[in-house]
């Protein structure tokens, strides 16, 4: 289509006459011409008017890059968190928003426990990046998408296992760091991601309900 589009709006041939009929030969090339030329114009909008009707899919997304470099494990108690991974890259997940004009730095701040077990407005997700298919790369990239109609506004951070064991120590006080830090190695690390609520209900009676994210992992390309 686009190839006779193009030839009805900008090929120009030249218009060929016989010594008989020069002036009706002329003039019926040239009646053709211009109405093959109208009715590409008319194809051609009817194509854009088209296209201008479909929906246009809208997300807000948050890229998060970082480096992956080996260090000390960490025991933690039994979690079910989402796992990023390779072969298995891609996530979707639900969060429920923090109360209406909650700063995003005080989502969760009060929280205390092991995460996710004291705020239902933060997720936690562990990032896998010790397979051996990822093993030359040494960054990653981490990307959190949520519809744009969704009131939403996420904080993202990324803690190595030493640091997550730190952050969990502040909160949980049973949970002591240097008694979990193992002799092994790994790049694992974990995300937090909190949803804070920069949405206009009509009434105090709206109820907000989960904002769906979608996660992806992938080795950071760029050099």
């Amino acid at each position: 289509m686009y190839a006779f589009l193009y030839t009805c709006l900008f090929e120009t041939r030249p218009l060929r006459c016989n010594a008989t009929s020069q002036v009706f030969t002329y003039r019926t090339q040239a009646l053709d011409y211009q109405n093959m030329r109208n009715l590409g114009l008319a194809v051609l909008y009817l194509c854009l008017s088209v296209m201008s009707s479909f929906p246009q899919a809208r997300a807000n997304t948050e890229i998060v890059n970082f480096a992956a470099s080996p260090g000390r494990d960490v025991s933690l108690p039994l979690i079910d968190w989402p796992v990023l991974r390779y072969g298995a890259a891609e996530s979707l997940w639900k969060v429920q928003p923090a109360p209406l004009h909650t700063p995003l730095a005080s989502v969760c701040a009060q929280g205390s426990g092991f995460p996710t077990k004291s705020c239902p407005n933060e997720i936690w997700v562990i990032l896998d990046l010790d397979n051996p298919e990822w093993e030359s790369y040494s960054k990653f990239t981490l990307r959190l998408s949520w519809p744009a109609s969704s009131p939403a506004d996420f904080s993202i951070q990324i803690y190595s296992p030493e640091s997550l064991a730190e952050f969990i120590s502040e909160r949980e006080a049973s949970f002591r760091n240097t008694d979990n830090i193992l002799q092994s190695a790994t790049r694992r690390n974990c995300c937090a991601s909190e949803n804070g609520n920069s949405g206009r209900p009509c009434s105090r009676q709206t109820k907000m309900t989960e904002t769906p994210q979608l996660g992806v992992l992938r080795p950071y390309m760029l050099r």
